[in-house]
């Protein structure tokens, strides 16, 4: 087996087993197909693709990932994992809009299955005793969709902050139908649901209320209560009119939730009528394995490319790649815990349904939450066998291992995230080039304080932890709250500038033996090589290309469109130059010769003033371009190059170093 295709089983062994941990399955590995029948069939073609569209508009809207397909005449299929199907029929059976229904506490419901339930009574203000049931959702809404009940009256079904669900009686038919009377949903507060009503619906509401004022009214969507309101004529001839979804921290993130579900419009009714479960689809499976595998692979292999001086060996890399992604499994299971101690931990809530109001908290909780969990156990994957091991000898050395750990931490957790996502267009290209290089400059970032603590001891590890944390925190609340994704891909450009700054920085040093860490480095003189200009270019084009893939990608997936052979060649040309790019990055970028009492230091190689033979300054050549020079200097094992970088700078460069060689001779 060639070292290519072990370093593959390697990470597809690392990605199944932190996966495993994490009670995750592969993509295509448990599929259903749910068959749904048009109750009035669609002869055109245009109609059934409006349908699949409509479908997939309230899918997303639910944030469920499925493959959703039409057939003639009448046929909508929905592939989806088995562990969604559930919800997939929720959603599905749900036309759209709200019905108000009027409470009927006194009804009595029987339920044909009691496991996991369990009742209760209430004594109401008026004296009527209220029995009903509680349990988890699923176990009630088993038992109302199991339970027959008569004619006149409906059980629905109302989930509290704790999780807990309860039976509510209403009565039936509803006393206004909003299926298609919602013009415009809208918040105020967060918590409160404002709908514009269409005139028509407007007026059936208020007809309804006039005949039943004062009465305690039931937003159902299906049969989930949205909001209990007592509604009156007053309140209703004031337009809009208003659903309070709660009072609590839950509140703000059910309000968004329903909101969108609203806005993803009306579908025809659908009834399911079969559901088959789909073979494993095994190149399906080991392409979400594989792919996130070689996505990190490139972000390594272009890490790499600037340790070529004396590059780490491939095993103890790799090595640092596996530990990495198995602390995906500390890391999720300390974010699973700190929100159960409170919701206040709990970083999606604490977004406030999206509010921008709200990212000062976000902040807070996703950098304690999620950045602090996840970038320690990374730098745990590389403090662990890494920065003890006797190649670690050089400040640069600490970046490409914090690089190494958190790009097998991004793999892994990419493995997940394409399984749920069903490996869209939109998110494998945004993973790719926004989420994957995000978490590698995280890790440069404490990674490089392991390699700076070689020269100063005294340089704070925590600090710099810390300083990740943050950056983590502030880039997944960028992308947690409505209108500010574009700051998240900011940040990316501040990360990419903070790797430069710390990439240069390390690799001012060589080898840290004894002997050089006893120079001053008071005494250092430096000397920038090669090309800002050319530099910029390429990071610049590294960007653009970037984004000419994502919008790429969001196109197709827009258009709903399938992925052939067009996009695979179009995208495969994208990457090719984006690779290109990223070489022209790692070759143009500006780096600094460093003199001083040890000997030379360029791009993280280091040769002592006893060691030189002699130098060479070497002209214009072709590759350089115009105005770049280039030193090439002698020593008893072999040659160093210094350059290329502009004239000016290389003839100070070689001025210092031949006064250094007379001052020893």
């Amino acid at each position: 087996m060639g070292l290519g295709l072990r370093i593959l089983a390697l990470g597809a062994a690392v990605c199944a087993l932190a996966s495993a941990g994490c009670d995750q399955h592969l993509l295509g590995t448990r599929d259903v197909r749910l068959e749904y029948t048009l109750t009035a069939p669609h002869a055109a073609g245009e109609s059934l693709d409006l349908v699949r569209y409509a479908v997939s508009r309230r899918l997303a809207a639910a944030q469920i990932s499925a493959d959703v397909e039409t057939a003639e005449p009448n046929v909508v299929d929905v592939t989806v994992d088995e562990l969604s199907a559930e919800s997939v029929d929720e959603f599905l059976t749900w036309r759209g809009g709200l019905r108000l229904y009027r409470l009927d506490p006194g009804f009595t419901f029987t339920p044909v299955d009691l496991r996991g339930l369990t009742t209760k009574t209430a004594t109401l203000p008026n004296g009527l005793v209220e029995s009903y049931f509680i349990g988890k959702p699923d176990d009630v809404f088993r038992a109302v969709h199991l339970s027959p009940v008569l004619a006149g009256h409906r059980i629905v079904i109302d989930v509290d902050s704790g999780n807990l669900a309860r039976t509510r009686a209403v009565v039936d038919p509803p006393l206004v139908d909003l299926t298609t009377g919602i013009e415009r949903v809208g918040t105020r507060g967060g918590k409160t649901l404002a709908l514009t009503l269409r005139p028509a619906a407007e007026a059936r509401l208020v007809d309804g209320i006039a005949r039943e004022a004062g009465d305690s009214i039931a937003f159902v969507r299906d049969i989930s209560v949205v909001s209990v309101e007592t509604l009156d004529s007053k309140t209703v001839a004031a337009p809009p009119l208003l659903a309070h979804v709660g009072s609590d921290i839950y509140a703000y993130t059910r309000a968004q939730h329903v909101r969108r579900l609203l806005e993803s419009g009306t579908i025809p009714h659908l009834v399911r009528t079969r559901m088959t479960r789909e073979p494993a689809n095994w190149p399906l499976a080991m392409t979400s394995l594989l792919l996130p595998m070689l996505l990190s692979f490139g972000w390594l292999f272009f890490v790499r490319r600037f340790d070529r001086a004396r590059p780490e060996p491939v095993w103890l890399v790799l090595g640092t790649f596996a530990l990495g992604g198995l602390g995906v499994v500390p890391a999720a299971l300390a974010e699973t815990l700190l929100p159960s101690l409170t919701p206040y931990l709990n970083p999606t809530l604490m977004t406030l349904g999206g509010q921008k109001m709200a990212l000062p908290l976000a902040l807070v909780v996703f950098t304690l939450v999620v950045g602090l969990t996840e970038e320690g156990s990374k730098m745990l994957g590389a403090w662990a066998v890494a920065r003890h091991r006797r190649e670690f000898d050089e400040p640069v050395d600490g970046i490409v291992y914090g690089a190494a750990a958190a790009l097998g931490f991004a793999a892994v957790e990419n493995v997940r995230y394409f399984a749920e996502g069903r490996m869209s267009p939109t998110l494998v290209v945004m993973r790719a080039f926004t989420t994957v290089p995000a978490h590698m400059c995280f890790g440069a970032i404490w990674g490089y304080a392991l390699g700076r603590k070689l020269v100063q001891p005294r340089t704070s590890l925590l600090l710099y932890l810390l300083l990740a944390a943050f950056m983590h925190g502030a880039f997944d609340a960028f992308l947690s709250i409505d209108g500010l994704g574009l700051l998240a891909g900011g940040m990316n450009l501040v990360l990419a500038s903070m790797f430069i700054i710390f990439l240069r920085s390390a690799l001012r040093h060589g080898v840290v033996s004894p002997e050089a860490a006893a120079v001053s480095p008071d005494g250092r003189e430096l000397f920038q090589m090669g090309s800002s200009g050319l530099f910029a270019f390429f990071a610049v084009g590294m960007h653009v290309v970037a984004a000419l893939i994502f919008g790429l990608g969001a196109y197709v997936q827009s258009r709903d469109w399938r992925v052939g052979f067009g996009f695979i060649g179009l995208s495969s040309v994208l990457l090719g130059l984006f690779g290109l790019m990223a070489y022209g990055v790692s070759e143009a970028m500006p780096l600094d010769v460093v003199v001083d009492d040890y000997g030379i230091t360029f791009g993280g190689a280091a040769v002592r003033w006893g060691d030189i033979d002699r130098f060479e300054h070497i002209a214009p050549g072709v590759g350089y371009g115009a105005g770049m020079h280039e030193i090439l200097v002698r020593t008893t094992s072999g040659a160093m190059t210094l350059g290329p970088g502009p004239a000016k700078a290389v003839d100070e460069l070689a001025r210092v170093i031949a006064a250094r060689i007379r001052g020893r001779a």
